[in-house]
């Protein structure tokens, strides 16, 4: 039940803690938006598992925040990487 909270707060956290590293250059849409887009998601995604495992799991903490550090930057690469080819093909077929 509390899951989508935790999960909320820790995207939250995370993209503060990449404003923070970043020095609120996020804003601006340059190269390095990507980087602050990676840096989000892993602190975003260790928090993330910090927090579900803390809820779910009473043995083998460790473990479970692994488990979900993997699955959450896995899709996160995985969609930048789906990101690049749509802005790509509407980048070549815009006249």
């Amino acid at each position: 039940m509390y899951a989508p909270i935790v999960s909320l707060v820790a995207c939250w956290i995370g993209v503060t803690v990449a404003k923070t590293v970043f020095e609120e250059r996020s804003k601006m849409l340059d190269l390095s938006a990507w980087k602050f887009l990676i840096v989000a998601g892993a602190a975003g995604s260790l928090l993330n598992g910090i927090g579900l495992s803390l809820m779910q799991h009473d043995g083998q903490v460790g473990l479970s925040i692994l488990g979900y550090m993997i699955g959450d930057v896995a899709g996160l690469f995985a969609s930048l990487f789906i990101l690049i080819y749509i802005f790509r093909f509407v980048r070549v077929s815009a006249p």
